[in-house]
């Protein structure tokens, strides 16, 4: 019998670990925490979240060149807690040395209510304009090869044919009324004579 390969499936340049898939900017460009955050869900993720020591090192050692701290998801919302933007909880925190410590940089707005990870992988609640690379995460697709490399084609190509079909109807039905209302147009025109049929002259 035929079976599907199971496998755990991660987007372009996410790198697998655990049961998530990682990836690192870290490039020389920065971008705010609000830009980091999207740029991660263009590519349906968020910005990490971190759940254990292990997850942070496995970010650190992607972190090759270090140009840059990189934001993660970690904010302060409303009331002052600290919350991941994808809604997880939060048990573990790795902050560095005073962190957080809120504060306040004379000529800069804003307040430090986003987090970064340093090259050693601690945290440092940080003004969310600066400039920094970022983490991006998502759940790994746990799905059949076959379905993920096959379906979205196979759900694309039977949708191009319901719209053909759909496309030949309506014309089929067009064509069909047309030549319908050119017969009547036609008996309209040449009506044919009813009586009796003169065989010759009429005598006087």
């Amino acid at each position: 019998s035929f079976k599907l390969t199971i496998t755990q499936i991660c987007v372009l340049d996410f790198v697998p670990y655990g049961r998530h898939c990682y990836y690192t900017y870290d490039g020389r460009k920065g971008f705010s925490w609000s830009e980091a955050q999207h740029s991660c869900q263009q590519a349906h993720a968020e910005l990490a979240s971190f759940h254990s020591r292990a997850e942070v090192e496995f970010i650190v050692s992607l972190n090759r060149t270090k140009y840059l701290h990189l934001w993660i998801g970690l904010t302060r919302d409303r009331n002052c807690d600290w919350g991941w933007t994808d809604k997880t909880a939060v048990g573990f925190l790795n902050w560095a040395a005073g962190e957080p410590n809120a504060a306040f940089h004379p000529g800069e707005t804003g307040e430090e209510e986003c987090v970064e990870m340093y090259h050693d992988g601690l945290w440092n609640d940080n003004n969310c304009l600066e400039r920094r690379g970022f983490v991006c995460r998502h759940r790994q697709c746990k799905v059949s090869f076959l379905y993920c490399v096959i379906a979205g084609a196979v759900i694309g190509v039977i949708g191009a044919i319901l719209v053909v079909c759909l496309i030949c109807k309506f014309l089929f039905d067009a064509i069909r009324a047309r030549g319908r209302m050119q017969v009547s147009i036609s008996f309209s025109a040449n009506p044919t004579s009813s009586g009796v049929v003169s065989t010759g002259s009429e005598r006087r």
